[in-house]
């Protein structure tokens, strides 16, 4: 099996590195690849070289078991999709175990501008705040769903880099950089990134001529603190944004506390001539369940208004929390969806998942969303009155 990130990335994970970002460091397993070490020191140790050896050897390495869950199940995984744009790379040696880094993720902040119903203190500071806030409702999530949505992040934080980690990027790694990806937190958001971009720029061994700009983005903004993307991005290679959907119109806006969904369609149309593709990603949860024709048709007006720029669209779904997960709604809601929903490229592994996997748990989304609702301040009646329907079933 050949997998790219295996052979071109590095992913920095709770108390080390990774080969990438679904790799599963699991206690007793993977030695985290020395924490205490540099970039530079642990692409080529025994850790990774081995995960290579094995995907040759046509075994799934424990930590790989997103993937490998995803194929037997006869989806599409992180590794098939890897191969799909290893094209946009120089030549990848799979039959060699010592690599150079040619893909890197960078988290420089948790700083983000939006609270997403399905996204948590881990990567967005601001829920914290929330949970200081409501601690009722931050210990209910916590203790009936085990959602840890505002509980205080402790070690579960992503990884930030240091400075020392970020030096020896900059001195060792990124001249052989062809991709750099940044998510976060929302990237648009943080200053950090622009700084990053920056000294990229003004770095005197660093073609960045040879550098792919990957972002994972809510497309709320364009500028920070007197920076501008399109003043930067003109000097890399090419720009990829994987705009992060979770619905659209008033779902969206319901969905993604903070967002407005007119601001992000402009945003989207003012970047278009600076960027190479979009990518469009809907991380499906309960609450998309019941508006998957209604995103699809309007991604797909958004990507004829964009005639000049390639666009993707693409759902990925959620496994946890399970109350979010759309196997776990009711038997009798799924069917119900499934008499209505369009099968297109789009909603295939949307219906898989609803028609090949029984519920994991006693269905609860109802009471996640009563929950969710109070807390925002906003309820579904208004602006997903589909699943206000389904509350009053």
């Amino acid at each position: 099996m050949e997998c790219r990130y295996a052979w071109s990335h590095l992913d920095f994970k709770k108390g080390g590195y990774s080969p990438c970002f679904r790799f599963k460091n699991y206690p007793g397993y993977w030695d985290n690849s020395g924490s205490d070490k540099l970039p530079s020191e642990v692409i080529n140790n025994k850790d990774f070289q081995t995960v290579r050896e094995q995907l040759r050897n046509n075994q799934w390495p424990k930590g790989c078991i997103d993937c490998k869950t995803q194929e037997e199940a006869g989806m599409s995984s992180y590794r098939t999709r890897s191969l799909d744009n290893a094209h946009d790379y120089s030549a990848i040696d799979y039959d060699s175990n010592t690599i150079v880094i040619k893909d890197l993720q960078l988290k420089m902040s948790r700083a983000c501008n939006y609270n997403c119903r399905h996204c948590d203190s881990a990567s967005n500071s601001s829920f914290e705040k929330l949970g200081r806030q409501f601690p009722e409702i931050e210990n209910e999530l916590k203790s009936k769903y085990e959602f840890s949505h505002i509980s205080p992040a402790g070690d579960r934080k992503i990884i930030i880099p240091t400075d020392e980690v970020m030096e020896d990027l900059y001195e060792n790694v990124f001249s052989t950089v062809e991709e750099l990806e940044f998510s976060g937190g929302e990237p648009f958001y943080q200053i950090e990134m622009y700084k990053v971009l920056q000294r990229l720029v003004d770095h005197p061994k660093i073609d960045t001529k040879q550098i792919r700009l990957v972002y994972n983005s809510n497309m709320s903004q364009l500028t920070h603190k007197g920076y501008s993307v399109k003043k930067l991005f003109p000097h890399f290679k090419g720009v990829y944004i994987t705009v992060s959907m979770d619905g659209t119109g008033k779902l969206f806006e319901y969905f993604r506390h903070g967002g407005d969904w007119n601001n992000v369609i402009n945003n989207i149309k003012e970047i278009a001539p600076y960027v190479k593709q979009f990518l469009f990603v809907v991380t499906t949860s309960s609450y998309q369940a019941f508006y998957m024709n209604e995103i699809y048709k309007d991604l797909q007006e958004l990507r004829a208004s964009l005639p000049d720029t390639q666009v993707q669209i693409r759902a990925t779904f959620v496994h946890w929390p399970k109350a979010l997960d759309i196997v776990n709604l009711e038997e009798e809601t799924k069917t119900k969806i499934m008499q209505t929903l369009e099968i297109n490229d789009f909603t295939k592994e949307f219906a898989i998942r609803m028609t090949s996997t029984d519920n994991e748990i006693e269905p609860c989304f109802k009471g996640l969303v009563k929950t969710q609702d109070l807390l925002y301040d906003r309820s579904c009646e208004e602006m997903a009155p589909k699943i206000y329907e389904y509350l009053c079933s």
